[in-house]
């Protein structure tokens, strides 16, 4: 094998944060946003038929890392501005004026550009859309509602690279997981330090979107956030510290889990061809391997499908396709009833419903959508009496049932050909293998280009490189693309072995188009399924004969938004606390920690300076835990059973959240400092690794040791703040306002 890139082998096996340079000074930190530097200027676009009148925005731009990699190539010349990003503010629409200060805390639409694998320096300042086309409508909606919208650049395989593969010194810089360290290094930016009061928009309100591969990466955000996985790679780019979750994601159409696509689209398109005296053996291996991934995820159902799927059963390749069918009949109900009444319906089945151009389906496979109409009421469509296999008739035509054709992931191949003719190539594949590589393949089944390159995703493939090419794969190269493929499955982070120290977002708003040949629907559902089963709210949908592309449903995907949003974006309600008003830094804290019962004052009022006592933060976090019932009580000789937090103390002892004295003490009176908060936080997050340096405070030596690691942790991931410019001041009072904020980010950051 040729070279492998140091920096992906050691990250097979970092696990851990890793330190970061230590901070520097405000004025010399490259990474501290500066509106005056960054301001771009104002400008207006008019007559979008999307959002008609005329939308004035402005736009900032800044570096989102310290330590860009030189020498990326866009065209000829060498650029930096991958690790760029444009902030954009409304300022009008049709006339009517923003207020700055609604701005200030308006929700984020964090859109990243990766389509194709492709990535993307930062756009022009005065365009929409980095993308262009029917994202612009996605930016421009949101800058027409007042929304502010990041669009960072970002690194893809195929144009970050230097030189000509094959030749001496070419390396690939877009390879995974670099395009996704490079998102989460501009989320932290906007996290970081003053970065979040200066940049508009609230920060704990982040919406991350993206299309296809941008999609995949969306997902990624959404279901990755904070993993120390992607530790090493922001650090290679001396990205920002702190926390990368986002609120809520947005994939359109995302092309995800590339281990266990191919096996998906045999699966849903053939079906289980064992049974078929000439079916490609191909087609049958795969369609096998996917029933026994399917077996395996452990994912049940959300609800009852006539008799046949009772809520709470495991979904497996026997009973997905009647789980899929209701997604696919909600899908053609919705869009059929919206046209008409049944005059409109007849004619579009007759006339309107297009063949699909990939395969040129013939106008006969219209019959596959039979409406069944409500008996009351002849004009509305209540059921559909298609089938699963009807359906793919219809998407893929006459080929339907010809085993002897697979789609890949990306481009469609003939398994008849002979073996020699099978090459990986195309842009999807050059994203995995080592940065010195021209390419591999990223499906999970592939044939391979040379001994070094023969890399592919699955066991599978690779027993069949094995066999059917006399290759050996090596070690290194095996453990690689392990890495990559994890780095682009949610699954990992989410039910894997990478969910422990990884914060999978609360809302997911997901949509992919009913005839995508690009998104496998069982792969979509999948993760759809996974996160409903962990109580997350998602609202995930098929868009009617809506091919590969962005998603047309986006009244859908700003609907969910007001839902979760207004109340934030709304003039917010004074806190139930009389000393508290708008003005104060600590009133978004104090209003969060008294909208979710956290923290509850004294005679209406909520004395944001005074210390806060043991008791208090043992009474908050089982307060946060939803009050459990304690089997034992405390026994603390200064805790009486009829104390006020009695019943919190006890549980925090029985959970090992806190500790008492030598003696047998408690000292619910006795005041936390801020150590000792973020001792007691970092044992409430099951206590995860950091190994960030507090050499940039001043007092940073002055910590106690057995408050070190949490110190470090709660600094890395953004809750607990400097005191001042470079001090941390461990053994100061922490006051209830200092706590309410560190509460607020820690609990966003770590949901119950």
């Amino acid at each position: 094998m040729k070279r492998l890139a140091a920096l992906l082998l050691t990250a097979v096996m970092a696990l851990s944060l890793t330190a970061f340079a230590p901070a520097l000074a405000a004025e010399d930190d490259p990474l501290i946003f500066d509106p005056e530097a960054a301001y771009q200027g104002e400008y207006t676009v008019s007559d979008n038929e999307n959002f008609p009148g005329a939308l004035v925005f402005k736009t900032y731009q800044a570096s989102y890392a310290s330590r860009p990699i030189t020498g990326l190539t866009w065209g000829d010349a060498p650029s930096e501005d991958y690790f760029k990003l444009n902030v954009k503010v409304p300022v009008s629409y049709n006339g009517a004026v923003f207020d700055e200060k609604a701005v200030a805390s308006a929700p984020i639409l964090f859109y990243n550009p990766w389509g194709g694998d492709a990535g993307r320096p930062v756009g022009d300042p005065g365009a929409l859309s980095a993308r262009g086309g029917t994202v612009d409508t996605l930016v421009g909606r949101a800058l027409s509602q007042g929304w502010v919208v990041v669009e960072p650049g970002m690194r893809g395989a195929a144009n970050c690279f230097v030189g000509t593969p094959d030749e001496e010194g070419y390396t690939n810089d877009g390879k995974l997981p670099y395009p996704i360290a490079d998102l989460k290094a501009a989320l932290r930016y906007l996290r970081y330090e003053t970065n979040a009061s200066v940049i508009p928009g609230d920060k704990e309100h982040i919406f991350a979107a993206g299309t296809s591969s941008g999609g995949s990466a969306t997902v990624m955000l959404g279901s990755s956030g904070n993993s120390p996985f992607f530790a090493s790679y922001l650090e290679e780019i001396g990205a920002a510290p702190g926390r990368d979750d986002v609120f809520a994601a947005f994939p359109s159409c995302p092309v995800m889990t590339r281990a266990w696509g191919d096996t998906a689209i045999a699966w849903e398109r053939w079906g289980d061809l064992s049974g078929v005296k000439d079916a490609n053996a191909i087609n049958t291996a795969l369609t096998q391997a996917f029933i026994a991934y399917q077996a395996d995820l452990g994912i049940k159902a959300e609800f009852d499908v006539g008799d046949t799927i009772k809520k709470g059963d495991l979904l497996t390749a026997d009973n997905y396709e009647d789980y899929l069918m209701v997604y696919l009949k909600e899908s053609a109900l919705k869009f059929l009833n919206g046209l008409g009444g049944r005059a409109q319906i007849e004619a579009y089945l007759a006339e309107d419903l297009a063949a699909n151009p990939m395969y040129g389906t013939p106008d006969a496979s219209r019959d596959w959508i039979k409406p069944v109409y409500d008996a009351e009421n002849p004009d509305l469509v209540v059921d559909i009496e298609g089938t699963w296999s009807e359906f793919w008739a219809y998407v893929v035509g006459e080929e339907h049932f010809n085993s002897a054709n697979l789609l890949d992931m990306q481009y469609d191949r003939p398994l008849n050909a002979p073996d020699e003719a099978m090459v990986g190539n195309g842009i999807v594949n050059a994203t995995i293998g080592d940065r010195y590589s021209p390419y591999a393949n990223a499906s999970s089944f592939s044939f391979g280009k040379a001994d070094e390159y023969a890399a592919v995703f699955t066991n599978f493939g690779q027993d069949w490189i094995r066999e059917h090419r006399n290759i050996a794969i090596s070690q290194e190269y095996l453990d690689l693309i392990e890495l990559q493929r994890n780095s682009v499955d949610p699954m990992y982070f989410i039910t894997g072995e990478g969910a422990k120290d990884a914060t999978v977002c609360q809302n997911w708003f997901m949509r992919t188009g009913s005839v995508d040949l690009v998104t496998p629907h069982p792969v979509f559902f999948n993760l759809a399924t996974a996160l409903q089963n962990q109580g997350k709210h998602v609202d995930a949908a098929l868009v009617w004969d809506q091919k590969h592309g962005l998603t047309s449903d986006l009244d859908g995907f700003f609907a969910f938004a007001a839902e979760l949003v207004d109340p934030v974006s709304a003039q917010k309600p004074a806190p139930a606390f009389s000393d508290v008003s708008e003005g104060d830094w600590y009133y978004d804290a104090a209003c969060y920690v008294s909208e979710n019962g956290l923290m509850s004052g004294s005679g209406g009022r909520f004395n944001a300076a005074d210390g806060l006592s043991r008791g208090m933060l043992a009474q908050i976090l089982y307060n946060r835990a939803g009050r459990p019932a304690v089997e034992a009580k405390a026994s603390f000789s200064d805790v009486a059973e009829d104390s006020w937090c009695a019943a919190a103390v006890a549980w925090a002892s029985e959970t090992g959240i806190v500790n008492g004295y030598d003696g047998g003490r408690f000292g619910p009176e006795d005041g936390v400092t801020r150590e000792q908060l973020a001792l007691m936080l970092h044992r409430c997050a099951n206590t995860p690794d950091s190994s960030r340096s507090l050499d940039g405070f001043s007092d940073g030596a002055a910590v106690s040791a057995y408050a070190l690691s949490a110190v470090r942790w709660a600094v890395e991931q953004g809750i607990l703040t400097g005191s001042g410019p470079d001090t941390l001041s461990p053994q100061g009072p922490a006051t209830r306002a200092e706590a309410a904020a560190v509460l607020m980010r820690f609990c966003t950051a770590y949901p119950v």
